[in-house]
C-alpha cells in the first residue's frame, strides 16, 4: 500500500499518494476521482517531494477544477434513440430485450440485443465494440500523420487499444509503440487527430520539451485550439 500525504490546496486539505519507481523525474497525476498520484524516484525525500507539489499548485488545481467540471456533466446516455458516434459516422442506437447478447450495425442502425437494457452493461458492449473495429481506422489516420514526419524516419508504431480511465492515449519510443484509449473512437474526427498526432510526436521527443511542442505546432499549427477542445470533451 502507498504511503498517503497531505497537501493544502485552497484551504483545503487533500491527500495524495506517493508511487516509487525506477524513474527519473517526479510526476504528478490528477485523477478523474480528484485525486492526486506522484510518481517518485527511490531517492527523492517526501520534503522534496512537498516541495514539488506546492511549487505545482495552480498547474494541481487547474486539473482538479477540470475535473470537478466535467464530472457535473450529464452522462451519455445508452437506450434506444440514442445517437452512437464513430469516427464521425452516427448510429441510432436500438436496445432489444433479448436472452442472446448481440450487438449489430444495419446501415445507419446500431442494434444491440440484452437480456438485460442496463446502460453500464450496454455502454461496456459498445466499447468493446469499438475496440474489436477502431484499430483499422486509428491505423488509417497514423499512416495519414505520419507523412507528416517522414523527414525525421519514424517508422509506423505498433497499434494498441484499450478502454482507459485516465488520458486519451500513450506512446513508447523505445518500443515504438502506441496506446489509444477506445472511447476515442466515439469523439470527432478533429479530436482523434490531434490525439494521433500528439503521440506520435512523442516518437521524435519522448517528454514534453520545449522542441516536443515546438514540433507539434509544426505539424499542427492550430493544437492548443485542438487541445482546449480535447479537455473540454472528456466525459
Amino acid at each position: 500500500m502507498h504511503p498517503k500525504n497531505t497537501l493544502i490546496i485552497n484551504d483545503e486539505i487533500r491527500e495524495y499518494v506517493v508511487e516509487r519507481k525506477k524513474t527519473k523525474a517526479l510526476k504528478i497525476k490528477v485523477l478523474p476521482d480528484l485525486s492526486i498520484r506522484v510518481i517518485s524516484p527511490y531517492n527523492i525525500s517526501y520534503k522534496e517531494i512537498n516541495k514539488f507539489l506546492n511549487e505545482k499548485i495552480d498547474w494541481i488545481t487547474k486539473n482538479i477544477e477540470h475535473f470537478k467540471l466535467i464530472n457535473i456533466k450529464p452522462k451519455p446516455e445508452y437506450k434506444s434513440g440514442s445517437v452512437i458516434n464513430f469516427f464521425d459516422r452516427k448510429f441510432n442506437l436500438e436496445v432489444i430485450k433479448s436472452p442472446e447478447q448481440v450487438i449489430q450495425v444495419r446501415g445507419d442502425r446500431m442494434i444491440i440485443r440484452i437480456l438485460h437494457t442496463n446502460e453500464e452493461i450496454i455502454e461496456d458492449i459498445i466499447y468493446g465494440w469499438y475496440r474489436i473495429h477502431s484499430p483499422y481506422y486509428f491505423n488509417l489516420i497514423i499512416e495519414k500523420c505520419l507523412f507528416k514526419l517522414e523527414k525525421y524516419g519514424i517508422k509506423k508504431p505498433r497499434l494498441s487499444v484499450r478502454k482507459m480511465k485516465s488520458s486519451w492515449g500513450s506512446c513508447s519510443k523505445v518500443k515504438n509503440k502506441i496506446i489509444l484509449n477506445s472511447m476515442l473512437a466515439g469523439k470527432s474526427m478533429e479530436f482523434i487527430v490531434f490525439i494521433v498526432m500528439h503521440e506520435l510526436c512523442h516518437l521524435v521527443h519522448a517528454n514534453h520539451s520545449k522542441d516536443f511542442y515546438a514540433l507539434l505546432s509544426e505539424l499542427m499549427p492550430d493544437w492548443k485550439l485542438r487541445k482546449n477542445k480535447v479537455e473540454s470533451m472528456w466525459n
